[in-house]
């Protein structure tokens, strides 16, 4: 074989290879500063559960680049809900709102533990609901406890319904920008506020961080059903109507994995496990 031939056949398979990659559907996910969830420095560095996911998904999609681009969180859905972006989130909740401007998957792509929320162990609650660990968000709000929570997240409907009625407004913080939770428990620990709202895992997962365990304690919430769902939600267009249907199939296969089921169980605590498997078998 000429030297010249080589030559040529190397530039063709290159060139090849390029068409290749640029006929390929791209997706960018939106990605935050969330632990446990998206872990954004540390040891568990791109390790969070939806990190991971994201992972399965490519193994199923060969043909899909994927990419991520980082943001705050508090612009994710405002990002995502721009007909004009080309955007994919891995978890977020199915409100009706939210469906005149993103389109979803069928399939949830993640299971975790339903909102809750954290405040100083020292608080003065009735021992009754010490003892059960539920108590009721509106209660609590109808009392004038003061309640922080970060910007541009949905909750499930029961919760958001309560969270933008007019009557609680002057009782709830909303925290802006970065590091918000960190901020809010700082706020919290200092009287500022009473409570913060949010989800189970990643609380904890700061107050461990923080080493501020043994200060708080965790709630359920009356008005939240034992466990919550996320869906892949995408930029409602042309686009993302055609990848949200191939990222539905592949999460229905991610579903029948142990890798799956492993990374959803992993920042959850050991007593809910048979919880998640009843949901993955339903």
């Amino acid at each position: 074989m000429s030297a010249h031939f080589s030559f040529a056949l190397i530039i063709y398979i290159a060139l090849a290879l390029i068409s290749f990659a640029s006929s390929a559907q791209k997706v960018t996910w939106l990605t935050f500063d969330f632990p446990p969830y998206y872990i954004v420095e540390g040891p568990d560095k791109d390790k969070g559960r939806d990190e991971l996911i994201i992972e399965l998904i490519a193994r199923q999609l060969p043909d899909y680049q994927f990419e991520k681009t980082r943001m705050p969180s508090s612009r994710v859905i405002e990002a995502v809900s721009k007909s004009s972006n080309r955007y994919c989130i891995l978890s977020i909740y199915n409100t009706p709102t939210r469906q005149k401007q993103i389109t979803f998957t069928d399939n949830f792509s993640t299971l975790g533990l339903a909102p809750a929320i954290i405040m100083s162990a020292d608080l003065k609650v009735a021992t009754s609901v010490r003892n059960t660990g539920v108590i009721s968000l509106a209660y609590l709000l109808q009392r004038e406890y003061r309640l922080g929570m970060p910007s541009g997240r949905s909750y499930s409907v029961p919760l958001d319904k309560i969270i933008t009625s007019e009557q609680f407004q002057q009782q709830i913080h909303v925290r802006y920008g970065t590091d918000h939770l960190q901020n809010l428990f700082k706020m919290m620990l200092s009287g500022r506020i009473h409570m913060i709202l949010g989800y189970p895992d990643e609380l904890m997962y700061l107050a461990d961080e923080l080493q501020v365990r043994e200060q708080v304690m965790l709630m359920k919430l009356s008005e939240a059903e034992a466990m919550s769902k996320g869906y892949i939600g995408c930029s409602k267009n042309d686009w993302g109507e055609a990848v949200i249907r191939d990222l539905d199939k592949a999460m229905a296969t991610v579903h029948q994995q142990g890798s799956y089921k492993k990374i959803l169980k992993y920042w959850l605590a050991e007593d809910v496990s048979e919880l998640v498997d009843a949901y993955l078998h339903e």
